[in-house]
């Protein structure tokens, strides 16, 4: 069976090839393999992000830093099937669908001087907005729902943000009428809400 090159690597390829094929697959992992496609052991982003912390060079050979015991497998986002040791498919694992939480409650204090009459994640950024920026890269990443916790000046969040459509996604906004500090706007979910949530500040520019 036909594997994408992106999910196969070489224990010679190099560290910076390594997270290069992993980011293009979008799972973030591969398979570390022979000539004959025999598992010599599996490599995931976190493998390259620790391998750098500990100073191992872009052009070091994966095999260093690869994982090679096979029990360590099921820290991957995907299933290696094996024939007589040889990679023959590999299995994506569906992940469960994620709703967004963007806090955006907050009085952009520290910031008073530009923050007087517009909330910090409104702020431009180039031809958008902090908070814009974030919500189209969480629709790029797969997320179709997202709520919006308001309370500082919300209408304008209401008159920017909208329905989400011009985003990607489907938007619902969380109206603190109090602020409810740090991850207080959380209680403000429907009870027979999503099950996985990604939350994130609105005003990080990551």
């Amino acid at each position: 069976m036909a594997i994408p090159r992106y999910f196969l690597l070489k224990p010679t390829d190099s560290l910076g090839t390594a997270m290069t094929r992993v980011s293009a697959n979008g799972e973030g992992f591969a398979a570390v393999v022979d000539d004959e496609r025999k598992l010599l052991g599996t490599f995931c982003d976190t493998d390259g992000r620790n391998a750098m912390l500990r100073g191992v060079g872009f052009e070091a050979p994966v095999g260093e830093v690869m994982m090679k015991k096979a029990t360590e497998m099921s820290r991957l986002p995907g299933e290696l099937v094996l024939d007589k040791g040889k990679v023959v498919d590999i299995v994506k694992i569906a992940r469960p669908p994620v709703d967004g939480v963007v806090m955006a409650g907050g009085r952009g204090t520290r910031l008073r001087s530009v923050t007087g009459n517009v909330p910090k994640p409104l702020l431009s950024l180039g031809s958008s907005t902090i908070i814009e920026r974030i919500m189209t890269n969480m629709a790029a990443a797969g997320v179709e729902h997202s709520w919006v916790a308001v309370n500082y000046k919300a209408a304008m969040f209401h008159r920017k943000i909208g329905t989400g459509e011009r985003l990607g996604m489907a938007v619902d906004f969380l109206r603190e009428d109090a602020p409810l500090g740090n991850a207080g706007a959380l209680s403000l979910l429907p009870r027979k809400g999503p099950s996985t949530v990604l939350i994130t500040n609105a005003d990080l520019i990551t």
